[in-house]
């Protein structure tokens, strides 16, 4: 029992908690396949740990990391958020899966803006940081993709892309945070948003409108 405690603490930290707990909970195993779910997705990535980490020695580099990325997962998954991987510096997580959610995309933007904190509060203890975050909400085809052997639990879709597209355009408009009109449209008046605009996002054919989250409160 020793050993199936400790094998399955080192499992929850290599693949989403919540995506354990229902493995367990319906005793049956992870496999190839997946299904069409209603997901609020985000991507937030790091400006300036490049630049520290050239100028930092790679223990404090690590070190550095790990603090960073342990205060946005605490804030994600403290919302109800799946963190789906770490990339570099960068991360992405969803809403609405493997359990369902009543109002991902309210939870996503509650914690993009804590998110945004804590990267506040890291410059208030002289790290040179700053976090874009992009968010976007639709169906997505959610499970397990990769081989019979190895097997990663992540989401595809339209909107996974849409999200990320809105994480780098913080970049070109000056912005911390950029959500998709499906995200704006279902928090409500639960949150401020600024409307950027009708705009041409990388890689994609149409206009999207685009909102910044500045914070919470009633909408304008």
């Amino acid at each position: 029992m020793s050993k199936l405690r400790k094998a399955m603490a080192s499992f929850s930290r290599l693949v989403p908690s919540a995506y354990v707990k229902v493995l367990v909970q319906e005793d049956r195993e992870a496999v190839l396949g997946g299904d069409r779910k209603r997901v609020t997705t985000l991507f937030g990535d790091l400006q300036g740990f490049s630049s520290y980490a050239e100028s930092h020695s790679t223990d404090e580099t690590f070190a550095t990391l790990g603090q960073y990325l342990d205060r946005l997962t605490k804030a994600i998954q403290a919302n109800q958020g799946t963190v789906d991987k770490y990339m570099g510096d960068g991360i992405m997580a969803f809403w609405g899966a493997p359990e369902n959610l009543a109002t991902p995309e309210t939870e996503a933007c509650k914690a993009a803006l804590e998110c945004v904190e804590a990267v506040r509060l890291l410059r208030i203890e002289g790290y040179p940081f700053q976090l874009r975050i992009g968010i976007a909400s639709g169906e997505c085809l959610v499970g397990n993709v990769g081989s019979q052997d190895r097997l990663n639990y992540t989401l595809i879709g339209d909107s996974v892309n849409l999200a990320a597209r809105l994480e780098q355009l913080n970049k070109e408009r000056g912005t911390a945070i950029l959500v998709d009109d499906a995200t704006k449209t279902a928090c409500g008046a639960q949150f401020t948003f600024r409307d950027i605009g009708m705009l041409q996002v990388k890689g994609r054919e149409r206009l999207e409108q685009v909102w910044e989250l500045v914070n919470s409160g009633t909408h304008g």
